[in-house]
């Protein structure tokens, strides 16, 4: 079995992207592949994912960005150097396989630890782009990926639709690979909601927190004094958040397990103005928990479409009346509690392993 390395920015963030990535390490090394998680920065608050090998390429924390900051530019760009030249090293150190890189900036940390590898025409680059492509046209990403995805073997996005996108764009190398969804109820869970609308996810503008808010607020009345929105996460925006919320707004810290929330929740709401294929409504689903989200991306759609069991309602974008109207038509629908679904590592594997076949 050949060598597997996972790279993202960051990879001890309680965060999707992070779950994704190790998800998929652990699913690797349960197939006897040599497995090797690697973040280009570390993160302020660390959580152990468990037992996959994992190392880190810079030394300290990437600092943002100030402007005409010559002490700043400097350190950020001896902690490139630090990472790539690390990367490098690591790289030298292993049997070539595969390489994963699974955001553009550790993509571009790749290429360029690639430079200085001396095999580096036996590695193979696998590229993802977790986003929509609507995510990517409507900011920067869109020419960073259009950059970087030829020095790929192949780019992988979530939906066949963003894969459409990307090759009108004149990518020739896209491909589908969905994000593994590996959580599955344990044996004992069972589902009895309390009048909790939770919101699941970071606490920054690009999740919609204020619009989870603002919906909320405009359903409060006919929701009912005991109906409650749970705020579950962190972020940026955190203490703007706090200071708009009601009496029946509760915040909650991040958790790692999801379980204890799914069971209590009547419905998850995401309300995001961008996304990829969010793991949160994936588990939801499977737990049975209804689920209202914001149209947000091809990945939220297709996920809501092919649901048959589970009450669920999109709704237009950046919309808080909208959301306030679903959550209305929500409670007034009293859905059923429909059996939890349990998820399959092996189909996983199977899509990973043709990819692998194929280069």
């Amino acid at each position: 079995m050949k060598t597997v390395v996972i790279v993202a920015n960051n990879v001890q963030e309680l965060g999707g992207a992070q779950v994704v990535v190790h998800t998929l390490a652990r699913i690797f090394a349960s197939q006897d592949h040599p497995c090797l998680v690697v973040g280009v920065t570390p993160h302020s608050d660390s959580h152990d994912f468990g037992d996959v090998e994992t190392t880190t390429l810079m030394p300290r924390m990437w600092p943002l960005a100030i402007s005409h900051d010559p002490q700043n530019a400097q350190e950020r760009r001896e902690l490139r150097s630090i990472a790539v030249r690390n990367f490098s090293d690591l790289l030298n150190s292993l049997d070539p396989g595969f390489v994963i890189a699974a955001q553009l900036w550790s993509l571009e940390v790749l290429l360029d630890a690639m430079k200085e590898v001396d095999r580096a025409e036996e590695w193979r680059i696998i590229g993802q782009y977790h986003g929509a492509f609507a995510a990517a046209a409507s900011g920067r990403d869109l020419k960073r990926a259009m950059r970087l995805a030829p020095a790929c073997d192949v780019f992988a996005v979530l939906t066949s639709e963003d894969a459409q996108a990307f090759a009108d764009c004149g990518l020739t190398n896209v491909i589908v690979i969905e994000n593994p969804n590996m959580w599955n109820p344990s044996p004992n869970f069972t589902r009895t909601p309390a009048k909790y609308i939770d919101f699941i996810g970071r606490f920054s503008p690009e999740k919609g927190p204020d619009l989870a808010l603002a919906g909320f607020e405009q359903a409060r009345a006919q929701l009912g004094l005991d109906t409650r929105l749970r705020m579950i996460g962190s972020g940026p925006v955190e203490a703007e958040l706090r200071e708009q919320a009601g009496p029946q707004v509760e915040f909650v810290a991040p958790v790692a397990n999801i379980e204890s929330i799914l069971s209590e929740s009547a419905v998850l709401l995401l309300t995001s103005r961008t996304e990829g294929a969010p793991l949160v409504v994936a588990e939801a689903l499977a737990a049975g928990v209804p689920v209202i989200a914001t149209d947000c991306s091809a990945g939220v759609r297709e996920f809501l479409s092919t649901n048959q069991a589970v009450y669920t309602d999109l709704v237009a974008r950046e919309n808080p009346r909208a959301i306030a109207e679903a959550l209305i038509r929500f409670s007034q629908a009293q859905p059923i509690i429909v059996p939890t679904r349990d998820q399959v590592p092996s189909a996983v594997y199977e899509c990973w392993s043709a990819v692998f076949d194929s280069l």
